[in-house]
Protein backbone atom coordinates (compact mmCIF):
# COMPACT_ATOMS: atom_id res chain seq x y z
CA UNK A 1 0.00 0.00 0.00
CA UNK A 2 1.09 3.28 -0.97
CA UNK A 3 0.16 7.08 0.26
CA UNK A 4 -0.16 9.23 -2.83
CA UNK A 5 -0.36 12.65 -1.39
CA UNK A 6 -0.48 14.14 1.92
CA UNK A 7 -2.58 16.93 3.13
CA UNK A 8 -2.72 18.75 6.58
CA UNK A 9 -4.09 21.13 8.48
CA UNK A 10 -2.59 24.46 9.06
CA UNK A 11 -3.31 28.62 9.13
CA UNK A 12 -2.98 28.62 5.39
CA UNK A 13 -6.60 30.64 4.24
CA UNK A 14 -7.58 29.19 1.08
CA UNK A 15 -10.45 30.12 -1.19
CA UNK A 16 -12.39 28.04 -3.94
CA UNK A 17 -14.47 29.93 -6.78
CA UNK A 18 -17.07 28.08 -9.02
CA UNK A 19 -16.68 24.97 -6.83
CA UNK A 20 -19.26 21.71 -5.78
CA UNK A 21 -18.71 21.52 -2.46
CA UNK A 22 -20.04 18.12 -0.79
CA UNK A 23 -20.83 18.15 3.09
CA UNK A 24 -20.42 15.02 5.14
CA UNK A 25 -21.74 15.30 8.64
CA UNK A 26 -20.64 13.46 11.59
CA UNK A 27 -21.69 12.95 15.52
CA UNK A 28 -19.56 11.79 18.59
CA UNK A 29 -22.27 9.58 20.60
CA UNK A 30 -20.17 9.63 23.46
CA UNK A 31 -20.62 11.77 26.65
CA UNK A 32 -16.63 12.64 26.56
CA UNK A 33 -14.38 14.59 24.44
CA UNK A 34 -12.51 12.31 21.38
CA UNK A 35 -9.51 13.84 19.77
CA UNK A 36 -7.74 12.92 17.00
CA UNK A 37 -10.55 9.89 15.47
CA UNK A 38 -9.37 8.73 12.44
CA UNK A 39 -12.04 8.55 9.63
CA UNK A 40 -11.76 6.27 6.69
CA UNK A 41 -13.60 7.40 3.51
CA UNK A 42 -13.53 5.46 0.11
CA UNK A 43 -13.21 6.38 -3.57
CA UNK A 44 -15.88 5.02 -4.07
CA UNK A 45 -17.76 6.87 -2.01
CA UNK A 46 -20.76 9.06 -3.48
CA UNK A 47 -19.10 12.31 -1.86
CA UNK A 48 -15.69 12.06 -4.76
CA UNK A 49 -18.29 11.07 -7.84
CA UNK A 50 -17.38 14.81 -9.17
CA UNK A 51 -13.71 14.79 -8.39
CA UNK A 52 -11.69 13.92 -11.31
CA UNK A 53 -8.50 11.92 -11.87
CA UNK A 54 -6.11 15.03 -11.99
CA UNK A 55 -7.97 16.64 -8.99
CA UNK A 56 -7.73 15.82 -5.15
CA UNK A 57 -10.03 16.72 -2.63
CA UNK A 58 -9.41 19.00 0.32
CA UNK A 59 -11.46 18.40 3.38
CA UNK A 60 -12.74 21.84 4.89
CA UNK A 61 -14.45 22.71 8.89
CA UNK A 62 -15.17 26.01 9.73
CA UNK A 63 -12.87 27.00 6.99
CA UNK A 64 -10.04 25.35 8.86
CA UNK A 65 -8.08 23.04 6.28
CA UNK A 66 -8.39 19.50 8.01
CA UNK A 67 -5.31 16.95 8.05
CA UNK A 68 -5.80 14.45 5.10
CA UNK A 69 -4.10 11.43 3.68
CA UNK A 70 -4.94 9.55 0.78
CA UNK A 71 -3.57 6.02 0.53
CA UNK A 72 -3.73 3.86 -2.92
CA UNK A 73 -4.79 0.40 -1.28
CA UNK A 74 -4.75 -2.07 -4.00
CA UNK A 75 -0.95 -0.67 -5.96
CA UNK A 76 -2.92 0.73 -9.20
CA UNK A 77 -1.31 4.23 -8.71
CA UNK A 78 -4.78 5.64 -7.98
CA UNK A 79 -6.09 6.38 -4.77
CA UNK A 80 -8.72 4.70 -3.30
CA UNK A 81 -9.19 5.50 0.25
CA UNK A 82 -8.98 8.77 2.25
CA UNK A 83 -8.58 9.53 6.03
CA UNK A 84 -8.77 12.32 8.04
CA UNK A 85 -8.70 13.08 12.09
CA UNK A 86 -10.92 15.02 13.60
CA UNK A 87 -11.62 16.34 17.05
CA UNK A 88 -15.16 15.91 18.71
CA UNK A 89 -17.14 17.42 21.97
CA UNK A 90 -18.81 15.30 24.01
CA UNK A 91 -21.74 14.79 21.97
CA UNK A 92 -21.14 17.01 19.19
CA UNK A 93 -21.89 17.10 15.60
CA UNK A 94 -19.61 18.28 13.26
CA UNK A 95 -19.84 19.04 9.63
CA UNK A 96 -17.19 18.95 7.15
CA UNK A 97 -17.14 20.25 3.21
CA UNK A 98 -15.39 18.43 0.67
CA UNK A 99 -13.93 20.53 -2.46
CA UNK A 100 -11.53 19.48 -5.21
CA UNK A 101 -8.68 21.32 -6.33
CA UNK A 102 -5.47 20.59 -9.00
CA UNK A 103 -2.51 18.89 -7.05
CA UNK A 104 -0.89 21.96 -7.16
CA UNK A 105 -3.21 23.66 -4.44
CA UNK A 106 -2.78 20.80 -2.12
CA UNK A 107 -0.89 22.12 1.21
CA UNK A 108 1.28 19.62 2.32
CA UNK A 109 2.87 19.86 5.82
CA UNK A 110 4.52 18.23 8.98
CA UNK A 111 3.99 14.75 9.15
CA UNK A 112 1.91 13.26 12.83
CA UNK A 113 3.42 9.55 11.98
CA UNK A 114 7.08 8.53 10.78
CA UNK A 115 8.53 5.44 9.90
CA UNK A 116 12.69 4.51 10.07
CA UNK A 117 14.85 2.01 9.42
CA UNK A 118 18.48 2.90 8.13
CA UNK A 119 21.47 0.82 7.10
CA UNK A 120 24.63 2.27 8.26
CA UNK A 121 27.31 3.31 6.34
CA UNK A 122 31.02 4.43 6.15
CA UNK A 123 31.32 3.14 9.95
CA UNK A 124 28.31 4.57 11.06
CA UNK A 125 28.77 8.35 9.63
CA UNK A 126 26.25 7.89 7.05
CA UNK A 127 23.10 6.08 6.92
CA UNK A 128 20.78 4.59 3.86
CA UNK A 129 16.92 3.98 4.41
CA UNK A 130 15.56 0.25 3.61
CA UNK A 131 12.52 0.02 1.99
CA UNK A 132 13.16 -3.73 2.55
CA UNK A 133 15.48 -5.74 4.21
CA UNK A 134 16.49 -9.72 5.59
CA UNK A 135 16.65 -10.32 9.25
CA UNK A 136 20.11 -10.49 10.80
CA UNK A 137 21.56 -13.96 12.62
CA UNK A 138 22.12 -14.14 16.05
CA UNK A 139 21.32 -12.37 19.16
CA UNK A 140 24.06 -9.97 19.90
CA UNK A 141 23.54 -6.35 20.28
CA UNK A 142 26.94 -5.07 18.98
CA UNK A 143 25.76 -6.82 15.39
CA UNK A 144 22.43 -5.00 15.10
CA UNK A 145 24.16 -1.50 16.44
CA UNK A 146 26.94 -2.44 13.59
CA UNK A 147 24.55 -2.29 10.76
CA UNK A 148 21.73 -0.60 11.52
CA UNK A 149 20.46 2.96 13.45
CA UNK A 150 18.33 1.85 16.46
CA UNK A 151 19.41 -1.73 15.39
CA UNK A 152 16.44 -2.09 13.69
CA UNK A 153 13.36 -0.29 12.30
CA UNK A 154 11.32 2.54 13.83
CA UNK A 155 7.84 3.48 13.74
CA UNK A 156 6.49 6.54 15.93
CA UNK A 157 3.68 9.21 16.05
CA UNK A 158 3.36 12.35 17.88
CA UNK A 159 2.55 10.69 21.13
CA UNK A 160 5.47 7.31 21.19
CA UNK A 161 7.94 5.53 19.45
CA UNK A 162 8.96 2.03 18.99
CA UNK A 163 11.50 -0.50 17.74
CA UNK A 164 12.32 -3.75 16.84
CA UNK A 165 15.62 -5.79 17.40
CA UNK A 166 16.07 -7.09 13.51
CA UNK A 167 18.07 -9.85 14.79
CA UNK A 168 16.73 -13.52 16.44
CA UNK A 169 15.71 -11.69 19.48
CA UNK A 170 12.73 -10.04 17.64
CA UNK A 171 11.70 -8.13 20.78
CA UNK A 172 9.95 -4.49 20.96
CA UNK A 173 11.41 -0.92 22.47
CA UNK A 174 10.09 1.76 23.46
CA UNK A 175 11.03 5.21 22.98
CA UNK A 176 9.46 7.35 25.06
CA UNK A 177 8.40 11.41 23.80
CA UNK A 178 7.98 14.30 25.87
CA UNK A 179 7.66 16.07 22.78
CA UNK A 180 4.76 16.18 19.84
CA UNK A 181 7.51 16.02 17.46
CA UNK A 182 9.11 13.48 15.07
CA UNK A 183 12.28 11.94 16.31
CA UNK A 184 13.55 8.60 14.66
CA UNK A 185 15.09 10.12 12.14
CA UNK A 186 18.00 11.72 14.11
CA UNK A 187 17.71 8.96 17.66
CA UNK A 188 21.29 7.29 17.80
CA UNK A 189 23.12 10.07 15.44
CA UNK A 190 25.58 11.48 18.04
CA UNK A 191 23.56 11.01 20.93
CA UNK A 192 22.88 8.25 23.47
CA UNK A 193 18.86 7.57 23.57
CA UNK A 194 19.70 5.85 26.64
CA UNK A 195 19.75 8.96 28.31
CA UNK A 196 17.25 11.30 28.78
CA UNK A 197 17.41 13.57 25.78
CA UNK A 198 15.23 17.09 25.01
CA UNK A 199 12.73 14.89 23.67
CA UNK A 200 13.15 11.89 25.15
CA UNK A 201 14.65 8.73 25.40
CA UNK A 202 14.59 4.37 25.38
CA UNK A 203 11.97 3.61 28.51
CA UNK A 204 12.18 0.30 28.42
CA UNK A 205 14.66 -2.99 29.44
CA UNK A 206 13.46 -5.93 26.82
CA UNK A 207 16.20 -8.31 27.61
CA UNK A 208 15.56 -11.41 26.49
CA UNK A 209 11.64 -10.49 27.14
CA UNK A 210 9.37 -10.11 24.15
CA UNK A 211 9.47 -6.71 25.14
CA UNK A 212 6.75 -4.63 24.05
CA UNK A 213 4.43 -6.40 22.01
CA UNK A 214 6.51 -8.97 20.19
CA UNK A 215 5.06 -12.08 19.02
CA UNK A 216 5.97 -16.02 20.21
CA UNK A 217 3.87 -19.31 19.73
CA UNK A 218 3.03 -21.80 22.38
CA UNK A 219 3.00 -25.39 21.23
CA UNK A 220 1.67 -27.45 24.42
CA UNK A 221 4.39 -26.49 27.33
CA UNK A 222 6.80 -25.01 25.39
CA UNK A 223 6.88 -21.33 24.23
CA UNK A 224 9.17 -20.62 20.55
CA UNK A 225 9.99 -17.00 19.73
CA UNK A 226 9.55 -15.59 16.41
CA UNK A 227 13.16 -15.51 15.70
CA UNK A 228 14.48 -16.88 12.33
CA UNK A 229 16.57 -15.09 10.24
CA UNK A 230 16.14 -17.27 7.29
CA UNK A 231 13.12 -16.25 5.32
CA UNK A 232 12.44 -13.28 7.53
CA UNK A 233 11.94 -9.67 6.04
CA UNK A 234 10.19 -6.41 6.21
CA UNK A 235 8.20 -4.75 3.39
CA UNK A 236 4.86 -3.44 2.29
CA UNK A 237 6.04 0.13 3.99
CA UNK A 238 2.93 2.68 3.69
CA UNK A 239 4.18 6.10 5.02
CA UNK A 240 2.25 8.96 5.54
CA UNK A 241 0.87 12.43 7.90
CA UNK A 242 -1.46 10.26 9.85
CA UNK A 243 -0.99 6.75 9.40
CA UNK A 244 2.32 4.47 8.88
CA UNK A 245 1.70 0.79 8.34
CA UNK A 246 4.77 -2.06 7.08
CA UNK A 247 4.77 -5.69 7.51
CA UNK A 248 7.08 -7.64 8.81
CA UNK A 249 7.10 -12.03 7.47
CA UNK A 250 8.05 -14.86 8.99
CA UNK A 251 8.34 -17.60 6.08
CA UNK A 252 8.57 -21.73 7.03
CA UNK A 253 9.26 -20.75 10.83
CA UNK A 254 9.50 -24.33 12.25
CA UNK A 255 7.80 -25.33 15.64
CA UNK A 256 8.37 -28.97 16.56
CA UNK A 257 8.85 -30.09 13.05
CA UNK A 258 6.07 -28.26 11.89
CA UNK A 259 6.20 -25.18 9.38
CA UNK A 260 4.26 -22.25 9.49
CA UNK A 261 4.31 -18.71 7.96
CA UNK A 262 3.55 -15.93 9.92
CA UNK A 263 2.49 -12.42 8.33
CA UNK A 264 2.45 -9.42 10.99
CA UNK A 265 1.28 -6.01 9.54
CA UNK A 266 1.81 -3.03 12.15
CA UNK A 267 0.13 0.34 11.63
CA UNK A 268 0.42 3.02 13.64
CA UNK A 269 -1.77 6.38 13.54
CA UNK A 270 -1.51 9.87 14.49
CA UNK A 271 -2.57 11.04 18.25
CA UNK A 272 -2.52 7.69 19.50
CA UNK A 273 -0.72 5.84 22.50
CA UNK A 274 -0.43 2.32 20.61
CA UNK A 275 0.42 0.07 17.36
CA UNK A 276 -2.50 -1.74 15.91
CA UNK A 277 -1.22 -5.30 15.30
CA UNK A 278 -2.95 -7.79 12.25
CA UNK A 279 -1.11 -11.26 13.00
CA UNK A 280 -2.41 -13.96 10.11
CA UNK A 281 -0.64 -17.61 10.08
CA UNK A 282 -0.88 -20.00 7.43
CA UNK A 283 -2.58 -23.29 8.57
CA UNK A 284 -2.05 -22.86 12.72
CA UNK A 285 -2.12 -26.42 14.28
CA UNK A 286 -4.67 -26.70 16.99
CA UNK A 287 -2.44 -27.34 19.46
CA UNK A 288 -0.64 -23.93 18.93
CA UNK A 289 -1.42 -20.46 20.26
CA UNK A 290 -0.42 -17.07 19.33
CA UNK A 291 1.36 -15.37 22.52
CA UNK A 292 2.27 -11.65 22.44
CA UNK A 293 4.32 -10.45 25.42
CA UNK A 294 4.88 -7.62 28.15
CA UNK A 295 8.27 -7.25 30.03
CA UNK A 296 8.29 -7.96 33.75
CA UNK A 297 11.70 -6.85 34.74
CA UNK A 298 10.63 -4.02 36.61
CA UNK A 299 6.93 -5.31 37.07
CA UNK A 300 5.69 -8.38 39.23
CA UNK A 301 1.79 -7.86 38.49
CA UNK A 302 -0.23 -8.08 35.87
CA UNK A 303 -3.83 -6.80 36.01
CA UNK A 304 -6.49 -8.63 34.04
CA UNK A 305 -9.79 -6.29 32.97
CA UNK A 306 -12.55 -7.54 30.84
CA UNK A 307 -14.43 -4.06 29.81
CA UNK A 308 -17.45 -4.23 27.22
CA UNK A 309 -16.78 -6.74 24.55
CA UNK A 310 -12.93 -6.57 25.08
CA UNK A 311 -9.95 -7.41 27.56
CA UNK A 312 -7.00 -5.36 28.56
CA UNK A 313 -4.31 -6.70 30.13
CA UNK A 314 -1.79 -4.51 31.71
CA UNK A 315 1.19 -3.37 33.67
CA UNK A 316 1.52 -0.64 36.01
CA UNK A 317 4.84 0.43 37.77
CA UNK A 318 7.78 2.42 38.06
CA UNK A 319 9.38 0.00 35.13
CA UNK A 320 10.68 3.01 32.84
CA UNK A 321 14.67 3.30 32.45
CA UNK A 322 14.99 5.87 35.12
CA UNK A 323 12.21 4.74 37.42
CA UNK A 324 9.11 6.65 35.99
CA UNK A 325 5.53 5.33 36.05
CA UNK A 326 4.82 3.58 32.61
CA UNK A 327 2.34 1.83 32.10
CA UNK A 328 1.95 -0.83 29.29
CA UNK A 329 -1.16 -3.09 27.52
CA UNK A 330 -2.88 -5.59 25.17
CA UNK A 331 -5.90 -5.08 24.33
CA UNK A 332 -7.84 -7.27 22.26
CA UNK A 333 -11.49 -8.51 21.92
CA UNK A 334 -12.46 -10.71 24.39
CA UNK A 335 -13.32 -14.05 22.31
CA UNK A 336 -9.79 -13.59 21.10
CA UNK A 337 -8.24 -13.84 24.25
CA UNK A 338 -7.34 -17.18 26.29
CA UNK A 339 -5.69 -15.91 29.45
CA UNK A 340 -2.18 -14.77 30.18
CA UNK A 341 0.93 -16.66 32.19
CA UNK A 342 4.35 -15.66 33.37
CA UNK A 343 7.35 -17.18 32.13
CA UNK A 344 10.45 -18.88 33.51
CA UNK A 345 12.82 -15.76 34.52
CA UNK A 346 16.10 -18.69 33.85
CA UNK A 347 16.41 -21.77 31.76
CA UNK A 348 14.24 -20.55 28.75
CA UNK A 349 14.87 -18.59 25.71
CA UNK A 350 11.92 -16.14 26.34
CA UNK A 351 12.16 -14.73 29.78
CA UNK A 352 10.69 -12.08 32.51
CA UNK A 353 7.72 -11.66 30.22
CA UNK A 354 3.75 -11.88 30.60
CA UNK A 355 2.20 -13.98 28.18
CA UNK A 356 -0.97 -12.96 26.69
CA UNK A 357 -2.35 -16.12 25.15
CA UNK A 358 -5.11 -15.97 22.05
CA UNK A 359 -7.35 -18.25 20.86
CA UNK A 360 -5.95 -20.24 18.07
CA UNK A 361 -8.74 -20.42 15.67
CA UNK A 362 -9.10 -16.79 15.58
CA UNK A 363 -7.50 -15.72 12.55
CA UNK A 364 -6.47 -13.34 11.40
CA UNK A 365 -5.70 -11.79 15.27
CA UNK A 366 -5.83 -8.16 15.88
CA UNK A 367 -4.60 -6.45 19.61
CA UNK A 368 -3.19 -2.74 20.37
CA UNK A 369 -0.31 -2.27 22.31
CA UNK A 370 -0.17 0.84 24.62
CA UNK A 371 2.66 2.36 26.18
CA UNK A 372 2.15 5.67 28.38
CA UNK A 373 5.03 7.06 30.10
CA UNK A 374 4.15 9.79 32.79
CA UNK A 375 7.34 12.48 30.94
CA UNK A 376 4.58 12.12 28.04
CA UNK A 377 1.48 12.90 30.66
CA UNK A 378 1.51 12.85 34.48
CA UNK A 379 -1.92 10.90 34.65
CA UNK A 380 -0.02 7.47 33.49
CA UNK A 381 1.60 8.06 36.81
CA UNK A 382 -1.66 6.54 38.36
CA UNK A 383 -2.99 3.28 38.14
CA UNK A 384 -6.70 3.89 38.30
CA UNK A 385 -6.00 7.01 35.91
CA UNK A 386 -4.55 4.41 33.25
CA UNK A 387 -6.96 1.71 33.19
CA UNK A 388 -9.81 4.79 33.17
CA UNK A 389 -8.21 5.83 29.80
CA UNK A 390 -7.74 2.04 28.62
CA UNK A 391 -11.57 2.03 29.15
CA UNK A 392 -12.25 5.13 27.09
CA UNK A 393 -10.03 3.75 24.32
CA UNK A 394 -12.48 0.80 24.28
CA UNK A 395 -15.68 2.91 24.25
CA UNK A 396 -14.05 4.46 21.63
CA UNK A 397 -13.59 1.68 19.61
CA UNK A 398 -16.89 -0.05 20.42
CA UNK A 399 -18.44 3.31 19.61
CA UNK A 400 -17.33 4.36 16.50
CA UNK A 401 -18.06 8.37 15.37
CA UNK A 402 -21.19 8.11 13.40
CA UNK A 403 -21.66 9.48 9.47
CA UNK A 404 -25.32 11.05 9.68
Amino acid sequence: MRTLFLLSISSLLFSCTNCVKNEITFSNPSSFERMDEQISLLRSDSVFKNCANDMLPLILCNEDTIPSQLLDTNGDSQWDRLLMNLNFAALEIKKVEIVFVESTAAPVYAARTNFRFAKKKNNGKEFEECTTANRLAGKNTDTTQKYFQFEGPGWENDKVAFRNYFDERNGIDIFGKKLPGMILDRVGVDQNYHELQSWGMDILKVGSSLGAGAIAVKNVDSLYRVSQYKESNFDGLSEGILQTTFNLNYNNFMVDSQLINIHHKVEISAGKYFYNNEISISEMPKNMQLVVGIVNLHSDTMYQENYLNHSIFYTHDKQAFNGEYLGMAVVSKKTDCAGFYKTPNVNSDVTNTFAVQFVSTTLPLSYRFYACWELNDKKFSNREAFISFLKNEVDRSENPIVRK
